[in-house]
């Protein structure tokens, strides 16, 4: 047979075999998911402004001072004073310990580690504030399941070291409902450079997410 003839036929053989190649076909089939979302937790964590210890009013925040905390404990401006002397937070003086009790609680969708901070705001009388920091002893304790055992020592110390620092509380899951103890004193050290002293204190209640390792 002539070699061309040959090599032609080869050619046409290769060419064949590629075209039968890319054409054989197998069964297949296909499932398909659909409907899926993906959406953020939520970090969310809520105070009670009912410290006088009634039914809870969860809120974001609270001013002692305004007329909607005071509604909430059931007191007009009489009941306020009463209880601002009662609690410790005035007509402070020297060997004093007085407490209040704060409930939190966690309306997200995420478990989180509760923290808490004090800021201080200046009295008008600078020498007078500054003293009475240095001679108001904070302890803060946590019961991280409402069940008055506060079994958590946060820390304690003058309010001049707790200004400005945030401190771990302790875990607060989804829809639990927690407490903070804090106490605060007047050490009977504290002498008459603290009569007439004045100072504010913010109190910021934090959330934190639990990070899994």
């Amino acid at each position: 047979m002539n070699k061309k003839i040959i090599i032609s036929l080869s050619v046409i053989a290769a060419v064949a075999a590629i075209v039968v190649g890319g054409t054989i076909a197998y069964f297949s089939d296909t499932a398909t998911m659909s409907g899926n979302t993906f959406t953020a937790g939520t970090m969310d964590i809520k105070i009670d402004q009912n410290v006088s210890g009634g039914e809870q009013d969860w809120v974001d925040s609270f001013d002692t001072t305004t007329w909607e905390f005071m509604t909430a404990n059931g007191w007009d401006y009489a009941g306020l004073d009463a209880f601002m002397a009662q609690s410790g937070l005035k007509d402070l003086y020297p060997g004093v310990t007085k407490k209040q009790i704060i409930d939190i609680m966690n309306v997200g969708t995420v478990d989180g580690v509760a923290t808490i901070k004090f800021d201080i705001v200046p009295g008008s009388n600078t020498l007078d504030w500054e003293a009475l920091v240095d001679n108001l002893n904070f302890v803060v304790t946590y019961d991280n399941n409402n069940d008055g055992g506060f079994e958590t020592a946060v820390d304690s110390g003058s309010l001049s070291a707790w200004d400005g620092n945030t401190y771990d509380l302790g875990a607060l899951p989804v829809g639990q409902i927690a407490s903070v103890k804090i106490v605060w004193s007047v050490p009977t050290s504290a002498g008459n450079e603290i009569q007439g002293a004045g100072i504010g204190v913010n109190t910021t209640f934090g959330l934190n997410q639990v990070v899994n390792q």
